[in-house]
């Protein structure tokens, strides 16, 4: 009997090991789940800040309102992926990031990515929406998928925030819807920033509320204080008065030719006359195109 009673206890001792065993594995598995296969995860992450990069301050206060949506919009090269990040960096919310390609634009691919973003918060989020994902393609519509995402996001317990980057990339009408229905019915704990070079259709509703901070071109554009310190930051001696004021009038606040005209290996680190600053040619009447440094190369930008 005491043979058999020390066989009991050892398989029993065994039965407890394995169990404990099982429960780690599954706590691993659901605190650091495998990453989505099909979403890079270099696109979930925002891009590295300069270390010249200037702290727009006046903006940042206008993206500290706390609202359910911030539109970034603006031509390319107004710095409105810098403005995200630079923000994100002093906000100290957690966030998920989501840069957006031309091949995001589809509904299924769009939410993986969305919830591969979000898993870098919540590493646990989207198992409900992943297994969504498995169903046939024709299945996937927004009145199907929506549900799930807005349930999902309402259920985590920590306000965050979602950047989606460069959202001009997508025009299938099944994301714009569920990204409107997503501003409609807002997840208690989401903040929503896109940035674009164009309008995302979203609910019109949601401006007559209030509940949308805009920052466009206009205000995205350089001013005289700011262009005379970011040349400064460049090494570039202070510049007078007048010699700011042409700069900003002639690039129009504009920092892509600001930068180009820092980094043209024969721009002369003192800049004293409207006339040596900046000659530019523009394509099209709302999109920045090529830009003359007179004092350099010539570059062109698109």
């Amino acid at each position: 009997s005491k043979v058999k009673a020390r066989f009991m206890l050892e398989a029993c001792r065994a039965e407890v090991l394995s169990r404990e065993a099982a429960c780690r594995s599954n706590w691993t598995a659901k605190m650091h789940p495998a990453p989505i296969p099909f979403v890079p995860r270099t696109k979930l992450r925002p891009p590295r800040l300069p270390d010249d990069i200037l702290v727009r301050t006046r903006l940042l206060e206008k993206l500290n309102r706390a609202q359910t949506l911030a539109l970034i919009i603006a031509p390319a090269g107004y710095g409105k992926t810098s403005l995200a990040c630079s923000w994100l960096a002093q906000h100290g919310y957690p966030y998920a990031w989501l840069a957006l390609e031309d091949e995001d634009n589809a509904p299924a691919v769009f939410l993986a990515g969305l919830v591969g973003a979000v898993r870098c918060v919540f590493p646990t989020f989207g198992a409900a929406l992943l297994a969504l994902l498995e169903e046939p393609a024709g299945e996937l519509t927004p009145a199907h998928m929506l549900p799930a995402l807005l349930n999902s996001l309402d259920m985590l317990e920590q306000n965050f925030v979602l950047v989606l980057d460069d959202y001009h990339h997508i025009t299938d009408p099944s994301v714009h819807q569920l990204l409107s229905g997503l501003l409609t019915h807002p997840p208690r704990p989401l903040q929503l920033v896109v940035t674009a070079r164009c309008d995302p259709p979203i609910p019109l509703r949601l401006r007559s509320q209030g509940t949308v901070t805009e920052i466009r071109m206009r205000e995205l554009r350089f001013t005289a204080a700011e262009t005379a310190e970011f040349l400064s930051r460049c090494g570039t001696q202070r510049l007078d008065a007048d010699a700011t004021a042409a700069v900003v009038e002639q690039t129009e606040g504009w920092a892509v030719p600001l930068r180009l005209l820092v980094a043209s290996p024969t721009t002369p680190h003192t800049l004293s006359a409207p006339s040596t600053i900046m000659n530019k040619r523009r394509s099209g009447p709302n999109s920045p195109g090529a830009w003359r440094c007179t004092a350099g190369r010539s570059h062109t930008v698109m």
